[in-house]
């Protein structure tokens, strides 16, 4: 059984690794819903292909260890990019209080650029966390969706055919 969660150790890695850099990339992370099932489905694909077929509820944990490695890497490529997000979110709620007059107090202060920004480490791993819980649930989703798609058919054995019933 251990052996078993090895082979499945690598593909989940490399799926994760790639749903989680789509899923950081600033144009492309509106899809991050997307990606991270993909990424669980690619990893059991790849985990498909070796000799032993993958189960949906092996295709359930490869997708969600290929989850948290999404939210290791979506976070890690996040860093640089918090700046970008934060002109983002600027404009976003600039725009909606263009149209209601319900934006709290003091709104305009925390996206403000004298606001001092940088980098948190008890922020980082808060988003790590919460990454991570909503990103194995999507990889493990994305697992049974995959395992489902690229399970091996077994060849259509039928059992032997015994003797008539006598006619009457």
């Amino acid at each position: 059984m251990s052996e078993r969660r090895d082979n499945h150790l690598k593909p989940a890695l490399i799926g994760g690794a790639a749903a989680g850099a789509l899923s950081g990339l600033p144009v492309i992370q509106c899809l991050c819903c997307l990606w991270i099932p993909a990424g669980a489905a690619f990893a059991v694909f790849l985990a498909s292909r070796s000799e032993e077929p993958v189960r949906p509820g092996d295709g359930a944990r490869i997708g969600a260890f290929a989850g948290i490695a999404a939210a290791v890497v979506h976070s890690l490529i996040n860093i640089p990019f918090q700046e970008v997000h934060l002109a983002f979110y600027r404009r976003v709620f600039e725009h909606l209080s263009e149209y209601g007059q319900a934006m709290p107090d003091g709104w305009r202060d925390f996206f403000s650029p004298q606001t001092p920004r940088g980098f948190s480490a008890i922020g980082f791993l808060l988003g790590l966390l919460i990454f991570a819980t909503i990103f194995a649930a999507f990889g493990a989703l994305g697992g049974v969706i995959g395992a489902s798609l690229f399970a091996r058919k077994s060849p259509d054995v039928r059992p032997p055919a015994g003797p008539l019933p006598p006619q009457p």
